[in-house]
């Protein structure tokens, strides 16, 4: 936080709301998962919505949600999806491969 306070206008930042998302591979456990957000939190990766709220951790997704939601947002007609639909989403990369399938369960246009 101390690099982007030194980088950003004060004014910004003052009236910024900024949150940390960190994404994970699929696999990792909910203890591994838990240890990054703690190791995270330590170095400052913590927000609050205003001075007066209290901080809390960063946000923790695994790889494959992350790719399903910006596909999702990226289709040029998510009008077409229905109840029921099923999409497959494989992050290939790094060294690991995940796959995954989400059911669509409602539809908020």
């Amino acid at each position: 936080m101390a690099t982007i306070h030194r980088r950003i206008d004060p004014a910004i930042m003052q009236k910024a709301v900024v949150s940390f998302v960190l994404t994970v591979p699929a696999i990792w456990s909910d203890s591994t998962r838990k240890k990054t957000q703690d190791a995270a939190s330590k170095t400052g990766m913590q927000y609050a919505a205003t001075a007066a709220d209290q901080a809390s951790p960063p946000q923790i997704f695994s790889e494959p949600e992350c790719a399903a939601i910006y596909v999702l947002k990226d289709l040029d007609s998510i009008e077409s999806l229905r109840i029921k639909d099923r999409i497959l989403v494989c992050d290939a990369g790094g060294g690991t491969v995940d796959i995954i399938t989400y059911e669509i369960l409602q539809v908020r246009l």
